[in-house]
């Protein structure tokens, strides 16, 4: 018997964090039923009549009493000020054949602290799986030398609560070794190997896949200009994901397209590179006026079918964050055989095999990406090996072999 505690709600709210759960319980739902009992709590306060239970009435949800932040409206957090989780549990408690055999819950998180209280209390083993990059996101909310102060603040509360942790799950080996890095054994048990594991990385080879390269939708993303060069970015809109760079980029690539040589008295000019961002988020309104004057497209947040085909109708994905634990984007793009430029930094090191699926350059270093981009810009056949390379080793990381890995390594037999 499994507790599922996750904020967001993993059946209700899209996110990297949301969809490797709600894919998780799907697995176990579908191969796992018979011997693994499950209930999700959770929050929801976006939708009125959010659903009680998930994959055919096998997992029963429980909501707890949750709130939204001013910047994030769709998103929903929670204390669990009702003791929902506790309530959930007890009734598992009274008797050692039905007790609940493990809690797993999402970090970081308010839900964290009733996991920790509820595992103590009942005796419960303990798994956190870390999804959020606090300490490198108070870099983009502070100003120094108070980010530097919030990210030590930051990782001393990580190390504090990962403490309680007798397993704790991350998405990539770059963030296992900060969280060795940044922990001791005298705040954590994470800095034991044999307490921190890599969750393996896995996308979804059906639903993104270069078949949904699409005309229609070239179009509106490039403006009806399809024959451009396409540069795509896909995801949350929030000040952590250094989009700003973006607009550097952009600038340079078209400083570079107007200075070339005069021949003949005829300019040798390149095709216009032009940039579309899919998504939503606090920063949104922001960027839209701050890429004003550039050739970009804000498209907003797309779902399904469209999404599909954002992801294949691009020519290069580009990354400029260095806060992911993961990059389920960077996956999902690779997927759909677009090469990415990522900066060097947290989850994507360790999804780009840089020159063979993409290139991996300093973060901040807008010469930088622009010299990689011309580079695939430039070259077609490069481009189309780009591609090919992208979308082969991804389908070496099925969803099946990741949640199998937790099934059978994290969960109780």
């Amino acid at each position: 018997k499994v507790c599922v505690l996750c904020e967001p709600s993993p059946i209700t709210y899209m996110s990297g964090q949301a969809s490797r759960f709600r894919l998780l319980l799907q697995h176990l739902s579908d191969h796992h039923h018979e011997t693994h009992q499950l209930q999700l709590v959770t929050a929801d306060v976006v939708h009125p009549n959010p659903p009680t239970s998930c994959f055919e009435d096998k997992i029963p949800i429980h909501y707890t009493i949750g709130f939204r932040t001013t910047q994030y409206k769709s998103l929903t957090l929670s204390f669990d000020a009702t003791l929902k989780t506790f309530r959930v549990l007890w009734p598992f408690t009274t008797s050692w054949e039905n007790r609940v055999d493990l809690i797993h819950v999402s970090s970081p998180g308010f839900l964290l602290v009733p996991a920790i209280l509820a595992s103590q209390i009942y005796q419960i083993p303990l798994l956190m799986s870390y999804h959020t990059h606090i300490p490198i996101y108070t870099r983009s909310y502070f100003y120094y030398p108070f980010s530097n102060i919030a990210e030590v603040l930051a990782w001393w509360t990580i190390s504090a609560l990962h403490y309680f942790a007798d397993l704790t799950l991350v998405t990539s080996p770059q963030i296992a070794a900060e969280f060795q890095e940044h922990s001791s054994s005298s705040t954590t048990n994470s800095s034991d190997s044999e307490l921190l594991q890599v969750w393996k990385k896995g996308v979804d080879t059906i639903k993104f896949h270069p078949k949904y390269r699409d005309d229609a939708m070239r179009n509106r993303m490039s403006n009806n200009n399809p024959d451009d060069f396409l540069l795509v970015h896909i995801g949350r809109l929030g000040r952590e994901k250094r989009l700003k760079d973006l607009k550097g980029i952009l600038e340079e690539i078209d400083r570079r397209r107007h200075d070339h040589t005069v021949v003949n008295d005829d300019t040798i000019r390149t095709r216009t590179t032009r940039l579309c961002i899919v998504g939503s988020g606090p920063e949104e309104d922001f960027l839209k006026n701050y890429f004003q004057g550039t050739d970009t497209i804000f498209l907003g947040r797309l779902d399904g079918l469209e999404l599909s085909q954002a992801f294949a109708s691009g020519d290069v994905f580009v990354m400029p964050s260095d806060s992911e634990t993961l990059g389920f984007v960077v996956l999902e793009s690779m997927a759909s055989g677009v090469p990415v430029v990522a900066a060097k930094a947290g989850g994507p090191i360790d999804l780009i095999d840089d020159t063979n699926t993409g290139y991996l350059v300093p973060t901040g270093d807008v010469m930088a990406f622009v010299d990689r981009i011309e580079a695939l810009q430039n070259d077609s056949s490069s481009l189309r090996n780009f591609s090919i390379a992208c979308r082969k080793e991804t389908e070496r990381w099925s969803w099946y072999s990741s949640m199998e890995q937790i099934v059978e390594d994290s969960y109780p037999k």
